[in-house]
C-alpha cells in the first residue's frame, strides 16, 4: 500500500468511525409491557433514559407495576441492542473498512453488557419480592 493509499484509508476509517459514533449516540431502544401501560426508553448500554406510565397504570398493584416496568425495560434494552447491531452492521458491511473480527468483538461486548443488565434486573426483582413478602 502506498503512503497515499494509507492516508486515504486512515481518513476513511476516521470518517466511518465518526459516522458510527454519531449514529450510536442517536440510538435509543423502546419497550412496553404487554398492556402498553408502561413504556421505557433506554440507551444502547441499557441506561434508562425515560419512562412513561399510562394513566391506567395507577390502578395496578405494586407487584404488577414492577413486573410491567421490568418487562418494558428488558424490551427496551433488547430493542437498543438490535438497533446497535443493525447500525454497526450497516456501517461496516458496505464499507469494507472495519474487519469482521472487530465487529463481532464489539457485538459480543454489547451482548455481555445486556446480559449483565438483565442479571441486575433479576437481582433487583428478587430483592424487591423478598422485601415485600417480609411486610
Amino acid at each position: 500500500m502506498t503512503e497515499f493509499d494509507l492516508q486515504k484509508t486512515i481518513a476513511d476509517v476516521t470518517a466511518h468511525s465518526e459516522q458510527l459514533a454519531k449514529r450510536m449516540r442517536e440510538i435509543h431502544g423502546e419497550g412496553s409491557d404487554d398492556n402498553a401501560l408502561v413504556t421505557v426508553t433506554c440507551s444502547p448500554g441499557g441506561k434508562l433514559v425515560d419512562i412513561a406510565f399510562d394513566p391506567k397504570s395507577r390502578r395496578m398493584d405494586t407487584a404488577d407495576l414492577r413486573d410491567a416496568v421490568v418487562t418494558a425495560a428488558q424490551r427496551a434494552a433488547d430493542d437498543a441492542q438490535a438497533k446497535t447491531t443493525e447500525a454497526m452492521s450497516e456501517m461496516t458491511s458496505g464499507a469494507g473498512i472495519l474487519g469482521g473480527d472487530m465487529v463481532r468483538e464489539m457485538q459480543q461486548k454489547m451482548d455481555d453488557v445486556n446480559t449483565m443488565i438483565r442479571e441486575q434486573q433479576e437481582k433487583l426483582r428478587a430483592k424487591y419480592a423478598e422485601a415485600t413478602t417480609r411486610k
